[in-house]
């Protein structure tokens, strides 16, 4: 399955990645997506466009799905105002293992311009659905689709390798603040499990899904989890891209608040905007001298993180040479190389 190229990716990618064609001599973006609700009003797209991302991914209904209507509707919208949407297959059709129910819906939305690909299960962990049976349903859509590439995504006890092939996209969520702990906490073992989770992504790409949730507009934390401070989403933002995301996701906008989206992710974003095309390449790790610091580049962007607590100095070696950084608590550092 591939586009123009030969990457299975880019060419369903375009819209989302807002460069152009594939092969484009400036580069593709980073994708950058919201998790939404395929019900949510048009007016919530525009939204997605002003805080500095390019991509949905909208839940289109477990119990009772969303009729074809306000898909196609949601979809529409999506494509006036340039959203790229990765399309949630109803989840009964796919866990029943109904080829026919599959194969409809993505003939259905296949051509629709503002689809950039398949999300085909949420956790299938969670569902104890046999990695045949997603394989199996992966393989109708592609049947169907050829065309744009198909998602899966897994929490921490998943086992990704063992639906190898079901997916072209693997993402992964976990999220670490919890509603009670300080700052900080359960980050180094957020890394930790990212970092491993990128390496079992094979020939995937690898689109971590960050946490934007926590407590509701009356405070109250929402699955027992805190909205992140700025520095601990910094932290997420940037470590996820130096264990080798590909694309980002933020989960999710109707659980996260507005105060939080304008104060916390929408400087993070206008602090990242200069980079995307570079962090689109991927990570290429760069040796570090303190444990708890790793680092890569990106093109000329060098990104470092420090897992850990407490203040910490690194000497990281870069194209032979090498360069000091200083970082606090679960810091992180940007720096622009000289060409």
């Amino acid at each position: 399955m591939s586009g123009p190229g030969g990457d299975p990716v880019c060419a369903a990618l375009a819209l989302a990645l807002a460069a152009g064609a594939c092969g484009a001599p400036e580069g593709p973006r980073l994708p950058l997506g919201w998790y939404s609700v395929v019900r949510d009003p048009p007016s919530s797209l525009e939204e997605v466009r002003s805080d500095g991302l390019s991509m949905v991914m909208p839940y289109v209904g477990v119990a009772a799905p969303a009729d074809p209507e306000t898909i196609q509707a949601y979809l529409d919208g999506a494509a006036r105002v340039k959203v790229a949407v990765l399309l949630e297959i109803t989840r009964p059709a796919v866990a029943l293992g109904d080829a026919a129910a599959v194969e409809a819906f993505v003939g259905r939305f296949r051509l629709h311009p503002a689809l950039s690909g398949w999300y085909l299960y949420d956790e299938p962990e969670n569902q104890a659905l046999a990695p045949s049976l997603v394989r199996a349903m992966a393989d109708v859509v592609r049947r169907a689709d050829p065309a744009h590439p198909i998602a899966v995504a897994f929490g921490p006890y998943g086992d990704p390798p063992s639906f190898a092939g079901a997916f072209d996209v693997l993402m992964y969520d976990e999220y670490p603040c919890t509603a009670g702990q300080p700052e900080g906490t359960g980050l180094d073992l957020w890394f930790a499990h990212t970092v491993a989770a990128a390496g079992r992504a094979g020939a995937a790409r690898f689109w971590p899904i960050l946490q934007a949730y926590g407590e509701d507009a009356d405070g109250v934390p929402q699955f027992g989890r805190r909205l992140p401070s700025a520095r601990e989403e910094r932290f997420l933002f940037y470590g996820a891209l130096v264990a080798g995301a590909r694309g980002l996701f933020f989960w999710m906008r109707d659980r996260s608040r507005p105060e939080w989206i304008s104060g916390v992710l929408q400087p993070l974003l206008r602090e990242a905007a200069p980079h995307l095309r570079a962090f689109a390449a991927g990570a290429r790790p760069v040796e570090s001298d303190a444990p708890s610091v790793v680092a890569a580049t990106f093109g000329t962007v060098l990104v470092a993180v420090h897992a850990g607590d407490g203040d910490v100095a690194a000497e990281l070696r870069v194209g032979g040479r090498a360069r000091r950084v200083e970082l606090g608590p679960f810091g992180a550092a940007v720096v622009e190389l000289a060409q």
